[in-house]
């Protein structure tokens, strides 16, 4: 036996105190007289006196016994859980919570006969374990543990309520988030420490990517099985298996009008049956891939047939013809930006009267060939490149263009520096070079403080006189993707630049920056210093050229690698502007404000439905339009006037491996923690695990007690209080 709240119990046992000295004062509240008249009543009283205390004392005892009742009631005992007086007359109470993970692998269709899916399965499991309870009595709550976990239902006793609200479990295409059911069901056990008895059933696929992606699991399941006994219900099969496309992607990060670019799909494959690809680009078909075996760590699949006939937004398609019993992520979308007329600004440090005086002259003439250039340098031309000197940068309006390239612009002050870290965050790019015009101590103080540079500049690096410089240590067989370009060409001249001048820099471990190309070492102990590198900052990035663009720093402009390497980086930190076009399920569409909007721009699903979407600040200063986060994947458009893209929103890759673990698997997913493990049938009695609550019996019990007290108040009153001494009394 135990009590749920054991302090009433105490409170009950010391009020018993009261009637017992009532009846003790009241044997002690008359003053005794001697009376000689009153010796023959007092002599017919005695003959009464051992009936009388014993009416006395039998008062007494029914309100002691009442005030005992009521904090023994109050106290809500417990036990004698299996026992014949539980069952007449104990009532059964405790916490039932179910985690139902309603994330996208649980439409695997299981092949049931009443069910179509995991998801159907847990749901009548669920409503079967509610239908066990004792309405009134036990508690219920519901958790859904797709990405993010919500509590359903917080802790009712209606049992009816409950059981509707499983009705309205809608299949999610979002990824598995057990962590966040099991810290909500921990939450609502904290709530509820005052009941003994307390249950989690855990209704899930037990799949790969629901269990071992996860590495909070096992500390958080340790700390719920602290709390509840667990039950977890394994719904997935044995022998399930799927396919699916998990990336779909351009070849090279910034699609150009003109320019060939080849697309490449990842399909990924957990079972052995081959399958079929087909590519869609827009609304035109594309040659498919036939007999493909997808494995978990595929090679990528190669379109090369792809053709980008107009500038804007164009979006590809990858699907498989899979027989797989989990269709949603049979097929994938991207959205490519092809970029038609892109508008760059370049920040020049030093101005000159002549063609090639400027320090970004020749970045001007790469990106943007003279028309007698010859066919193939007419095709470079997708870049419309306005120049300006560094004094005309503060103010300067940057949302207009795609890019800013900074060629070797003099002091920065602390304001251009943020200007333009504000214009990265929110989805521009920039490019720093070196040059003459680089004060070192400047750029840290503005540049560096806003985290634009890769890291402090330490020195400029001067080569000797007779040194004929430093070379790139590039190696063409696994080149940075920025310069993917120059893959698996040996003579592309990016090794043979001599550079004669650069800046040293000491990179910041805390500002995730990539190393794009170093300097070859001059020693075998020496550190591999930084030439180029990029980072991203928001939703933008920054690359960084420890040399100068033109022809006084190195040999860079005399190579035929040049032009291509100026696109190259150009398209490295550009690539990424299609981001908010792409998104996946849960995320929330975000318009950039950097991009001119007409009007105020709204979301348009495949049903033709509207929604406005809000102007927020995403928490950081930058500013977007922003819709509710998309629970369905598809393809969808924002609009604005008459300006229109395209959205594509796909389900989670993570979500695809469907295949699950065995019972010793589950369990080391777990924390190893104790717990009972149960297929897909409805599990047996747990409720009849609960403990017993006696205290509505009790009270039963108490209500005779108290009539009877009254009763026998009202008729030993009546007869007036007997004396207690052989005296008189008044």
């Amino acid at each position: 036996m135990s009590f749920l709240t054991p302090g009433f119990f105490l409170a009950g046992a010391l009020l018993m105190a009261i009637p017992i000295a009532i009846h003790l004062l009241n044997r002690r509240r008359y003053k005794t007289i001697e009376w000689a008249a009153m010796k023959y009543l007092l002599e017919a009283m005695k003959k009464n006196r051992r009936r009388l205390r014993f009416e006395s004392l039998l008062l007494l005892a029914a309100r002691c016994a009442a005030f005992l009742l009521i904090g023994l009631a109050l106290a809500r005992p417990l036990g004698c859980n299996d026992s014949a007086l539980a069952a007449f007359a104990g009532r059964k109470i405790g916490l039932h919570v179910l985690v139902i993970d309603d994330s996208y692998s649980m439409g695997y269709e299981g092949g049931r006969a009443d069910t179509k899916t995991h998801l159907d399965q847990a749901k009548k499991i669920a409503k079967g374990v509610i239908a066990r309870l004792e309405s009134g009595s036990q508690e219920v709550a519901i958790v859904s543990a797709s990405t993010p976990a919500r509590v359903l239902v917080r802790r009712t006793h209606d049992l009816d309520a409950a059981a509707d609200a499983i009705d309205t479990i809608e299949q999610s295409f979002s990824s598995t988030d057990l962590s966040g059911a099991l810290r909500l069901a921990s939450e609502i056990a904290n709530d509820a420490k005052s009941l003994p008895s307390k249950t989690l059933y855990l209704l899930t696929d037990c799949t790969n990517s629901a269990m071992t992606l996860d590495p909070q699991l096992p500390t958080l399941s340790q700390n719920v099985a602290g709390q509840y006994r667990v039950v977890v219900q394994n719904l997935g099969l044995a022998t399930q298996w799927n396919q699916a496309v998990a990336d779909v992607r351009a070849s090279d990060q910034l699609v150009r009008l003109g320019f060939g670019s080849d697309l490449q799909a990842d399909v990924v494959g957990f079972g052995a049956s081959k399958t079929n690809v087909s590519w869609k680009l827009g609304d035109k078909a594309l040659s498919g891939t036939s007999n493909v075996q997808p494995s978990p760590k595929p090679e990528p699949i190669t379109q090369t047939q792809a053709s980008f006939d107009a500038a804007g937004p164009v979006v590809a398609e990858v699907s498989v013809d899979s027989t797989d019993r989990l269709r949603i992520d049979d097929v994938r979308r991207r959205v490519i930006d092809v970029v038609g007329d892109m508008k760059v600004l370049i920040v020049e440090g030093k101005r000159g009267l002549g063609a090639l005086e400027g320090s970004g002259s020749f970045l001007r003439l790469a990106l943007s060939p003279p028309s007698d250039a010859g066919a193939t340098s007419s095709a470079l031309r997708y870049v419309t490149p306005t120049a300006i000197s560094d004094l005309e940068l503060a103010g300067k309006p940057l949302n207009d263009y795609r890019s800013v390239l900074l060629a070797g612009a003099g002091a920065m002050t602390r304001e251009t520096a943020h200007q333009l870290r504000t214009y990265v965050e929110q989805g521009g790019s920039v490019v720093i070079f070196m040059g003459e015009g680089v004060n070192g101590e400047s750029y840290n103080a503005s540049l560096g403080v806003e985290g634009m540079l890769p890291g402090a500049l330490v020195s400029r690096v001067d080569s000797t006189a007779g040194d004929k410089g430093y070379t790139f240590d590039f190696d063409p067989t696994n080149p940075h993707p920025i310069l993917g370009a120059f893959r698996n060409i040996e003579n592309s001249g990016l090794g043979s630049i001599q550079v004669t001048t650069y800046w040293r820099v000491q990179i910041d471990p805390a500002r995730n920056v990539q190393r794009v190309l170093n300097f070859k070492k001059t020693s075998a102990d020496a550190e591999a210093e930084p030439a180029i590198t990029v980072q991203s900052i928001g939703r933008g990035r920054v690359i960084f050229v420890a040399t100068s663009p033109d022809a006084e720093w190195s040999t860079m402009v005399a190579k035929p690698a040049y032009v291509t390497l100026v696109h190259e980086l150009l398209g490295g930190a550009v690539g990424g502007g299609e981001q908010w076009l792409n998104r996946t399920v849960g995320d929330a569409i975000e318009v950039p404000l950097s991009i001119n909007l007409p009007a105020a721009p709204v979301l348009r699903e495949s049903t033709q439905k509207t929604t406005p979407l809000t102007r927020v600040d995403r928490g950081d200063g930058t500013l977007v339009w922003r819709s509710l986060p998309i629970n369905k994947p598809g393809l969808y458009s924002v609009e604005a006037g008459a300006l229109k893209w395209p959205v594509a929103v796909n389900v989670p890759t993570q979500e695809a491996d469907v295949r699950t673990l065995d019972a010793p698997g589950i369990r080391h997913a777990l924390g190893d923690i104790d717990f009972t493990l149960i297929g897909d049938s409805l599990p047996l009695d747990e409720a009849s695990r609960a403990a017993n609550d006696f205290s509505w019996p009790i009270l039963l019990l108490l209500l005779p007690l108290l009539l009877a007290e009254s009763f026998m108040a009202w008729r030993f009153g009546a007869r007036g209080s007997p004396s207690t001494s052989g005296k008189g009394q008044a």
